[in-house]
């Protein structure tokens, strides 16, 4: 699933982005 695939992508960034300044 696409949507599936972008949610996913979407989380892991915000985490890395709010884990790493």
């Amino acid at each position: 699933m696409v949507t599936v695939a972008l949610v996913v992508a979407g989380v892991v960034e915000s985490c890395v982005k709010f884990s790493v300044p």
